[in-house]
């Protein structure tokens, strides 16, 4: 295990799926030693009211952890492609990256404790992943555990995020979608062609029910209250019911508003996000709004961004659900959503991204009043305020950023 208690090419959803979720790296960076300063701008020194933390940065290979109070790089990870996020544990201040051994499709799972305060880390977890590469994945409501796909098997693979027990289940398939739903795990088989949505009992391991949910279904959420798994697909939200009596039973599809409104976005008690994306959907279309799916109701709901049309490839969802935030095309800005009350509240400056799938990250400080969002275009990330609807401070990186997650203190 390492620790850190002595304070030490642009790719497109085609090309990303094409690789077998093997990045591209673009550029060869400056050699940065852990301990050294990254450049950084304030622009808004008023807003410098509360500690950020850490961040856990992935780009090119890498990962790199970051003092984001003194724009520090405390330590450089290798060995590890992360494959789709980095996700943090709020409750026990651990950040867990999932992917592939560099160089090899071994699958594998790491996991970093930190204290955001003190700026000290320990590497408490490197495991293989039994299965090949491990691609997508969906944490729990709260986090306690997090499901991951190895595409190479079709396996799922549960990880307990206080005890790091591993468990395995047979039933996913090749880039499952995923969610937790009771003693089950619900998951696609697959996002390419017809798509299954298969029901696991973790109990037995048996796979309790297998219904088809179109072509392409490409991302799952579940219903908690009323016991209704929705996948995302071509032909729509396909409906499907998870209660006991009439489980895997398909109850509706909610169609499109329009012929070319296929990239739709899920708002998760986790936090995810779901969506086809313009790069592999061509005559796909962006829209100046954001398009809910009202999952008590089963119906869609548009909230208007005036001018500002989102790109589809990413949405972010603070825990609890204060927050949403997307990119918005062709701009410097982060479209800001009252995810409550359904509504656009405006937007703020950041840097420069890429118009192309995975062209930005954003993770939310403990506060939920402030964000941090990937500058894929320049190399950086900005520190915002939501309340204020500022951009605080812009620090430049060693490397172009994909994956990243932040932990503050508490």
């Amino acid at each position: 295990m390492s620790s850190g208690d002595d304070r030490r090419g642009r790719v497109s959803r085609r090309e990303f799926l094409g690789a077998g979720a093997a990045l591209v790296t673009v550029g060869i960076p400056a050699i940065v030693r852990a301990g050294s300063q990254l450049p950084s701008r304030l622009v808004h020194p008023s807003l410098d009211t509360a500690p950020w933390g850490m961040a856990l940065i992935y780009g090119e290979g890498k990962l790199d952890l970051l003092d984001l109070d003194t724009s520090t790089l405390l330590h450089t990870f290798e060995g590890l492609r992360a494959t789709h996020a980095v996700t943090p544990v709020e409750s026990l201040n651990r950040f867990v990256v999932h992917g592939h051994r560099t160089g090899s499709r071994v699958g594998a799972v790491i996991v970093l404790e930190v204290d955001p305060r003190k700026k000290t880390w320990k590497q408490i977890l490197d495991a293989d992943l039994p299965g090949g590469p491990a691609l997508h994945w969906q944490p729990n409501p709260d986090y306690s555990e997090i499901m991951f796909n190895t595409i190479g098997d079709g396996g799922l693979h549960v990880l307990n995020t206080t005890s790091l027990e591993l468990s395995s289940f047979t039933g996913g398939g090749n880039h499952s979608n995923m969610a937790f739903f009771e003693d089950l795990l619900v998951a696609t088989d697959s996002i390419r062609g017809p798509t299954t949505l298969r029901v696991v009992d973790r109990k037995t391991g048996d796979v309790l029910s297998s219904t088809p949910v179109g072509r392409w279904g490409h991302g799952v959420t579940v219903n908690r209250e009323h016991g209704t798994a929705f996948v995302w697909s071509d032909e729509g939200l396909h409906v499907v019911s998870l209660a006991r009596s009439t489980m895997g039973k398909h109850l509706k599809v909610l169609k499109p508003q329009n012929d070319r409104e296929r990239c739709w976005f899920c708002w998760t008690p986790q936090g995810g996000r779901y969506s086809h994306d313009v790069s592999w959907n061509p005559g796909d279309e962006y829209h100046p709004y954001l398009l809910v799916a009202d999952m008590k109701n089963q119906r869609f709901e548009r909230i208007p961004t005036g001018d500002k049309e989102l790109l589809p490839s990413y949405l972010q969802i603070s825990p609890g659900g204060r927050w949403g935030l997307s990119s918005i095309r062709g701009a410097q800005e982060i479209a800001v959503f009252d995810t409550v009350q359904n509504q656009f509240k405006g937007t703020v400056k950041a840097g420069r991204a890429h118009i192309e799938f995975f062209e930005r990250d954003m993770a939310f400080c403990r506060d939920r009043s402030r964000a941090v969002v990937t500058n894929s275009a320049e190399n950086s990330i900005s520190l915002l305020d939501l309340d204020e609807r500022s951009e605080h401070r812009r620090i430049t990186l060693p490397r172009r950023p994909t994956w990243m997650k932040v932990l503050s203190p508490a």
